[in-house]
């Protein structure tokens, strides 16, 4: 069944595991499937991911021109996206020009000025973005703790942190976690131990899942970091049992 390699593709991209994404994604193509211009959408994405972005930017070009509006539109979303990781952000912004579009273009201009060292106008399209009511979960994550980043970039570390604390205490779960730990450890500053605590406050909570395996494995690497070796290996060995298979269980392994 194609479709199930679809769908077994969209499992591993929450997981991030590119490449075996990427492996279901082009049986399902070679296959034959009714979901073609989807699997295209994701597979362009997981070439992206895997720092293979021309290969993936030839799919979402070539999808711009689906006759399919929903399609194309997505695809469109997807390239510029893949201009600003690629650092051509200035180019994203004279295209997307001044005037106001949807919500996910939007998101993506801010994104473009954050790419460009532009705290600040990033964080006037983040704070118009974020109190809409239609906006979908994935989005509000993302747009969260992209504007913690602007606040990093304006030299407001403080206000940084306490916008992805406040984040972590309370999302469900998100795939914007990963993110937003490493930008919380990377905003406070190393000789404190407020991160630490709060590492392990939420290390010995077991859910959101998501969030309980970054909490191992990051307060691991700061105990690391901070010479405490023995302590350091306890935790990402338990990070390492309860969560198998995690997108950080090589560097964990290396840690430990």
């Amino acid at each position: 069944m194609p479709e199930a390699n679809f769908w077994k593709a969209q499992c591993l991209i929450l997981d991030h595991k590119f490449r075996e994404a990427e492996e279901a994604l082009r049986t399902c193509l070679k296959d034959g499937t009714r979901y073609e211009a989807e699997a295209r959408l994701a597979l362009g994405q997981v070439l992206v991911a895997q720092g293979r972005e021309i290969p993936g930017r030839k799919e979402f070009k070539e999808l711009m021109e689906s006759p399919n509006a929903g399609i194309a539109r997505i695809a469109g979303l997807y390239w510029n996206e893949s201009e600003i990781i690629a650092s051509r952000a200035p180019n994203v912004l004279r295209r997307f020009g001044q005037e106001r579009k949807d919500v996910e273009t939007e998101f993506l201009k801010a994104c473009a000025w954050l790419k460009t060292g532009d705290g600040k106008q990033g964080e006037i399209l983040l704070r118009r973005i974020l109190p809409l009511t239609t906006l979908d979960k994935d989005l509000q994550d993302a747009a969260t703790v992209r504007l913690a980043e602007a606040y990093a970039l304006q030299g407001r570390q403080r206000t940084a942190e306490r916008e992805l604390v406040r984040f972590l205490e309370h999302a469900p779960e998100s795939r914007y976690f990963e993110q937003a730990f490493a930008l919380l450890l990377d905003v406070t500053a190393p000789e404190e131990t407020d991160a630490r605590d709060r590492l392990i406050a939420w290390a010995a909570i077991p859910q959101p899942r998501g969030r309980h395996a970054l909490a191992l494995y990051y307060l691991g690497q700061w105990l690391a970091d901070h010479n405490q070796p023995a302590h350091a290996v306890g935790f990402l060995e338990t990070f390492l049992s309860l969560h198998p298979g995690h997108v950080r269980e090589a560097e964990a392994c290396g840690i430990s």
